[in-house]
């Protein structure tokens, strides 16, 4: 993960508040979109296999800021981001011009 997680971590809704919290304001604004998106990104891009030793785990948002995991947890489960996220509109995320794992090239 990149250092700016660190940054939201310490401004994302305490623990103990975050059922229904958001980020900058008492309801859902396009700034917890694009902190979504972020997250989202980062544990998906995590999640690749690039050959060589993980330099990140795909398990860090949880480890390491736990407010950032709730939050994402609580805007993941909204009804609407579900349907999106099994949508066939969805855009899959890929890695452009992917290496192939070590041991797996062709010659």
């Amino acid at each position: 993960m990149s250092c700016q997680c660190g940054h939201f971590e310490k401004l994302a809704p305490p623990l103990a508040k975050q059922d229904g919290a958001y980020f900058a304001s008492d309801r859902l604004t396009w700034v917890d979109f694009i902190i979504f998106d972020l997250l989202e990104t980062h544990s998906e891009f995590a999640a690749y296999d690039f050959g060589t030793k993980h330099l990140v785990s795909s398990d860090i948002l949880t480890t390491t800021f736990p407010r950032l995991a709730n939050f994402y947890k609580q805007i993941a489960a909204r009804p609407a981001f579900v349907r999106h996220r099994q949508s066939k509109n969805r855009f899959p995320y890929t890695v452009p011009n992917m290496p192939k794992p070590a041991g797996k090239q062709q010659k």
